[in-house]
């Protein structure tokens, strides 16, 4: 009987603790878009102001970001540096594969990253400030939609696991 118990317990606290993972990932998802929107921005800035080669100006975003966000610059100023002859949207496909590996971001958010990608450093300076102009609204929304997502379905996650085990332990009884 006591180990009927303990199995119980153990369900219950399994399922739980997956439910409250499913909820900070809700979280971390707004907190990557947050951080993402905001790196992108100080690359725009490095690159229109400051004229600070790609390279560079990635290097320096990614230094002042966190992980996993931080990836994403990171392995684009490494392959860029690395790799002679590789093209600037090729390292940003990459790293931005990478990106989706390492963090909690959805299909949508990598693919506007991807989006951009093709257009990035290739053109004058004018249309370069209207893409990230571009991709801060589209990240903006990204961000909007999590936030709203994260609001609706938090209190589904955290309460939801705990009330899943409780509903196998008393079927299991």
């Amino acid at each position: 009987m006591a180990v009927r118990i303990m199995v119980l317990v153990l369900l219950i606290a399994l399922s739980g603790t997956y439910g409250l993972l499913g909820a900070r990932r809700l979280d971390l998802r707004v907190e990557e878009l947050r951080e993402l929107r905001l790196a992108m921005k100080l690359l725009q800035e490095q690159i229109h102001y400051l004229h600070t080669p790609m390279p560079e100006a990635l290097q320096l975003c990614a230094g002042r970001c966190r992980p996993p966000v931080q990836v994403l610059f990171r392995h684009s100023a490494l392959v860029l540096r690395q790799r002679q002859g590789i093209e600037l949207n090729e390292a940003w496909l990459e790293a931005s594969e990478r990106l989706a590996a390492a963090s909690n971001l959805k299909a949508e958010d990598i693919g506007i990253l991807k989006q951009m990608s093709g257009r990035m450093g290739t053109t004058g300076i004018t249309e370069q400030v209207r893409l990230f102009e571009w991709l801060e609204g589209e990240l903006r929304r990204q961000e909007e939609a999590a936030e709203t997502e994260r609001a609706s379905n938090r209190r589904l996650w955290s309460y939801g696991g705990f009330i899943v085990g409780a509903v196998l332990a008393l079927l299991i009884l």
